[in-house]
């Protein structure tokens, strides 16, 4: 037993090391494969963090609305914007970094999600799993953008696996729309106590209740301060509900075509799609899973509330990682589970090309995007020249 998880450690490693190596194709490039607004945003947020300091770290403030006068833009709480510019710090202001801190925080993210995986299915599904959550062609691109997505999945995974209020207090902090995966973090402290969930929740309701509100507190301050701050006309949209939350959407069908166009091309890929529905309907009746369903249905209570963002913004699609590499682990293992019956020959060659077939179909959007990314803002359409210069001036010549 002990060799045959020292044997999954091995194919965990050669994942992450593949992975790792595919996400620095180009890393070295303008911040333009993939949202660039938002990488901007965040560029140039943590470049007047670097050359500010507190004042700017406490109110995040951007240039780019105002020919250069700097106004406060206070979303998120700039936990990754910190640690980036501690690296400018450290080893020299270059956009880089923020590139390879999102890479280390995509690589914890990985090692947690498979510690939890491992304890509720069966470890060849398990792999399979990590295959999809590491090549994902949304996950490729998120997890080498200069943005704090990656962060946050990392935290909201830690927080599960930990089992632990404050961790993900700070994930909602890092990014609100986390709060509505606390029923994730409810059903793992509540499974723990006891196996039927339900009794324990009516009996620790109030203790329940008290956790949320108060991990949740920091992220209410902090946000209600934010939109007190960011108040000039451009931006201050950011704080009206119609931003985040649009209910006409549900009605209007090309809503749902959104979504499932961003989840069959950027998330999940045809293959990934198929062997996610083999999974879910195989599994339906699988207690031992049952986190991964609460995962799911959270998931689906998230792009309904955040519904606008959901169907503008691609990288909000992030945090369905989890639950949906698990179901297409356990359909992908059913899958290979048919070829059992072949020859040892025919049985090879049958598995090595489904999951080549299936690793060339996440990997090929992604790597596309990449290398056909423009060279620089001048060959752009998504972004405002004038508005990534700004990320580059004095005094950070090295950007």
């Amino acid at each position: 037993m002990r060799n045959k998880l020292s044997n999954y450690h091995i194919y965990l490693l050669v994942i992450l090391i593949t992975a790792f190596l595919i996400r620095l194709i180009n890393i070295g490039s303008p911040l333009l494969e993939f949202f660039p607004p938002r990488q901007t945003q965040t560029a140039e947020i943590t470049r007047n963090i670097y050359v500010n300091g507190w004042p700017d770290f406490w109110t995040p403030k951007v240039r780019y609305f105002t020919n250069g006068a700097p106004i406060p833009y206070v979303l998120e709480f700039p936990f990754y914007n910190g640690i980036v510019a501690t690296a400018y710090h450290l080893f020299g202001p270059n956009v880089i970094w923020g590139r390879i801190v999102s890479l280390i925080f995509f690589l914890s993210s990985t090692l947690i999600f498979y510690r939890l995986a491992i304890v509720t299915i069966p470890a060849i599904p398990t792999i399979l799993a990590i295959l999809f959550f590491t090549f994902s062609p949304l996950h490729i691109l998120v997890s080498r953008s200069f943005q704090p997505e990656e962060l946050a999945l990392f935290l909201l995974l830690f927080a599960v696996y930990k089992k632990s209020w404050p961790i993900f207090s700070l994930a909602a902090l890092t990014k609100l729309p986390i709060a509505l995966f606390a029923p994730v973090l409810i059903y793992q402290q509540l499974q723990q106590q006891t196996s039927s969930v339900i009794p324990a929740l009516r009996r620790n309701l109030y203790p329940v209740i008290v956790k949320l509100l108060v991990s949740l507190l920091p992220a209410s301050i902090w946000y209600f301060r934010a939109g007190q701050l960011t108040i000039h006309p451009a931006i201050s949209r950011n704080f009206e509900l119609s931003n985040w939350f649009q209910p006409r959407l549900w009605f209007q069908p090309h809503w749902y075509f959104s979504l499932f166009q961003i989840e069959q091309v950027l998330v999940l890929t045809t293959l990934g799609l198929l062997f996610f529905w083999l999974g879910f309907l195989l599994k339906l009746s699988e207690k031992k899973i049952d986190l991964w369903f609460v995962w799911l249905a959270s998931g689906l209570l998230y792009l309904s509330i955040f519904n606008y963002h959901a169907m503008t913004h691609e990288y909000y699609h992030l945090f369905l990682l989890p639950p949906l590499s698990v179901f297409i682990g356990l359909g992908l293992s059913k899958i290979l589970k048919i070829t059992k019956g072949f020859s040892k020959n025919i049985r090879t060659l049958s598995i090595a090309g489904i999951l080549l077939l299936f690793l060339l179909g996440l990997i090929q959007p992604a790597i596309k995007k990449i290398i056909t990314a423009p060279e620089s803002p001048e060959e752009s359409e998504e972004i405002n020249v004038e508005r990534y210069r700004l990320i580059l001036t004095s005094p950070t010549p090295n950007f």
